[in-house]
């Protein structure tokens, strides 16, 4: 555990580093950033991440231009085949894997906030940027999702369809974010939350309903999503949940009134629709839950904003020291208990 420690506080130091610089000069510190989280991710071992090595096996097969159409999947199947055409060691893909979700996470953050601290903290230590260890196809296609959300707070369909349609191609799923510019309002309230908990009975209630048409939509994989395990995703979901009902409550508590944080909150709670459905049915995990993370970045946008905008150094503090709390204590547990990503290890092949 202790090399994820030691690149969170290093890349925290960088961000900070870049904030002392000037507001006009903070992006000095993005290539940094992007370069240490990528290679960190890029040069691990096969043995880190539950599907590390199915996709390594698959990288080896196919290397023909051809291969491109395997799958629908046509953006995943590219980087994988040019990666291959490249060097057969799998370090290449990676590496080619960890730039492009790195590289679209914090140039959004970038773009949206500047080089932020606490987001590029948040994404770090609350799943997205190890998301990616594991389910590889997933976490390009939501990183591409999380770069679109600078036009849907802008209001500009075209920018944000067209990059939700090139997620897409990395992995079908994405196609869920394309409703979210329509139901990201610009209001919160009393009325989203209840949508949140009609939207969860509902899908709990028609649970096999809905897998199937996951699985008619996306993969026949999702099919078997829907036995039950021992591993229902209860703490994902406690902690979910916990972090929105906080998000919620200190923007109401708060004398914050921003739009983006109105939107960000609509957002995040659908978003927590499939994570309540999963965890009360005690399925796997792997399928519904994944869902989330589409949606759930959003975090990465709202607490820094509502942060800058509160004014009383106490509430300030409170909400700060909360957040961070939250944020390290979900990190270690993740790490610890989910998707294989300890002990980490570095690839001995990778020419080192």
């Amino acid at each position: 555990m202790a090399p994820y420690i030691i690149i969170l506080i290093f890349v925290t130091f960088l961000s900070m580093l870049g904030k002392i610089f000037g507001k006009d000069k903070d992006s000095i510190s993005v290539i940094p950033i992007i370069a240490t989280l990528a290679l960190f991710a890029g040069l691990r071992d096969a043995s880190v991440g539950t599907d590390t090595e199915t996709y390594i096996r698959r990288f080896l097969q196919y290397d023909r231009v051809e291969d491109v159409w395997r799958t629908t999947e046509v953006g995943y199947n590219a980087l994988s085949i040019i990666c291959a055409n490249i060097s057969q060691n799998y370090a290449v893909l990676l590496t080619a894997i960890a730039i492009v979700a790195v590289s679209f996470y914090i140039t959004g953050i970038y773009t949206t906030l500047g080089v932020n601290v606490t987001s590029i903290f948040i994404f770090i230590t609350l799943g997205s940027y190890t998301f990616f260890f594991n389910g590889a196809r997933q976490g390009l296609a939501a990183s591409i999702c999380f770069f679109s959300l600078r036009w849907l707070l802008s209001r500009q369909p075209i920018p944000y369809f067209a990059l939700v349609g090139l997620a897409a191609t990395f992995h079908h799923t994405a196609l869920v974010a394309a409703p979210l510019y329509f139901l990201g309002h610009s209001r919160f309230g009393w009325k989203q939350l209840t949508f949140t908990a009609i939207g969860a009975l509902m899908m709990v209630t028609f649970l096999t309903s809905f897998v199937s048409l996951a699985a008619d939509l996306f993969s026949d994989k999702y099919a078997a999503y829907a036995y039950e395990t021992d591993g229902g995703g209860i703490v994902t979901m406690v902690f979910l949940g916990i972090q929105g009902l906080l998000m919620a409550a200190l923007y109401k508590l708060s004398p914050v009134s921003d739009e983006r944080l109105d939107r960000m909150l609509n957002i995040y709670f659908i978003g927590l629709i499939p994570v309540i459905a999963a965890g009360l049915s005690n399925i796997n995990p792997s399928g519904l839950m994944r869902l989330s993370y589409y949606f759930t970045h959003a975090g990465i946008i709202f607490w820094p904003i509502l942060l800058l905008g509160i004014k009383s150094s106490r509430l300030h503090f409170i909400a700060s020291a909360g957040l961070y709390t939250i944020s390290i204590f979900a990190f270690i547990l993740s790490l610890s208990s989910f998707s294989n990503l300890v002990p980490y290890a570095f690839n001995s092949d990778a020419g080192l």
